[in-house]
């Protein structure tokens, strides 16, 4: 799945993005009327900043018994990724 960073709120504390599953485009997550599917890779495109992208990759579903809270993704490797993992980018979608 391919999401603009702009779409998202950045928590620089937490170097996270993240946003409510609702205010994101739900035909591109994979909604359907059976449930919620969340693919487990997705770009954030102008990431960190416009004309780079980063990619990360699904580590984490957040549960409340059957209920899902949210999806947790941590950034991949790759050419402008930091090598520092302090420096490490995350995303956060949540379900509400």
């Amino acid at each position: 799945m391919i999401l603009n960073a702009d779409q998202f709120e950045f928590l620089p504390d937490e170097r996270c993005y993240t946003e409510e599953l609702s205010l994101l485009n739900s035909w591109r997550l994979g909604i359907g009327v059976t449930g919620i599917v969340v693919e487990n890779y997705l770009t954030l495109l102008n990431c960190p900043e416009p004309g780079m992208q980063r990619s990360f990759r699904c580590v984490r579903i957040d549960r409340s018994g059957d209920d899902i809270a949210g999806w947790r993704f941590d950034e991949m490797p790759g050419p402008n990724r930091s090598g520092d993992a302090a420096h490490r980018l995350n995303v956060l979608i949540i379900n509400d």
